[in-house]
């Protein structure tokens, strides 16, 4: 039988393979070093983008009164949607689709940090799904959240949700993590997938998805009625599921009660 300080060497070893088992797929912190109408500008500079999967251009769709800009200025180095009114929305979204397979216990994670304009009717808003740059929220699964906190979670053409999350100052961070269910592993092939939102680091909505997704990409939306909309380091990752930490630390509890127990004989 192994020693029990083995056995916590080897459990520490097994921490320390857990704390770098998140892989960040992307990352885009659009800091760039002038203003720029091109949200592509500098991406590829080596200090604005970075992640295994490596440099991503995005698609902006071309809607009436709307347009878009990485601010070095006034958004301190972030994308910013604009609009002259409440026309259409705009939509930006990167031509890689992260559709990463996921091992069993992995969860897919992307999180962006959304400042929606000072006004009621306005939002800024992420979505994912089957769809690549489609310009209305209620496609695929997609979030929306207001300067006042308040939320709706739109799937497949519904509202399934609503209400007011923890409120924020400026930047609020917006989570939505895709996994298989129950913690199975997920390949992108139209299976059923579960999905969490968190904002501000507190779950909002969890649900399982019927029909899942064959394909993944991730959109950024904004509405507005005349002033901007910011968005600011956007990252996809693949993250250990909450259950696998909890299944650590019981190893953990199990491995200091032997250490006792045979200290104490």
């Amino acid at each position: 039988m192994k020693s029990p300080i083995i056995t916590i060497l080897a459990l520490s070893g097994a921490a320390f393979s857990l704390a770098q088992a998140e892989t960040v797929l992307f990352s885009d912190n659009f800091d760039t070093s002038a203003n720029s109408w091109d949200v592509n500008f500098e991406y590829d500079s080596g200090t604005r983008q970075s992640g295994t999967l490596g440099n991503s251009q995005y698609y902006v769709a071309d809607e009436p009164g709307y347009w878009a800009q990485v601010d070095h200025d006034s958004y301190l180095d972030a994308l910013s949607i604009h609009g002259n009114g409440p026309t259409y929305d705009t939509s930006v979204t990167p031509y890689t689709t992260f559709d990463y397979d996921l091992a069993a216990g992995e969860s897919l994670s992307m999180s962006i940090d959304l400042n929606p304009y000072d006004d009621a009717s306005s939002w800024a808003a992420m979505s994912i799904g089957n769809t690549g740059g489609a310009e209305a929220i209620s496609t695929g699964f997609g979030v929306l959240v207001r300067s006042d906190a308040t939320y709706e979670i739109w799937s497949s053409g519904s509202s399934v949700a609503s209400g007011t999350a923890t409120s924020f100052t400026d930047y609020g961070t917006l989570e939505i993590l895709v996994s298989g269910v129950s913690g199975a592993a997920y390949t992108w092939d139209g299976s059923d997938a579960d999905v969490e939102v968190i904002f501000e680091g507190s779950s909002i909505y969890a649900a399982t998805i019927t029909g899942g997704y064959t394909q993944n990409f991730l959109t950024l939306l904004s509405y507005n009625a005349g002033g901007a909309n910011g968005f600011d380091n956007l990252t996809v990752s693949v993250v250990p599921e909450p259950s696998t930490y909890a299944m650590l630390a019981g190893c953990f509890g199990l491995a200091f009660v032997i250490l006792k127990r045979r200290r104490q004989a």
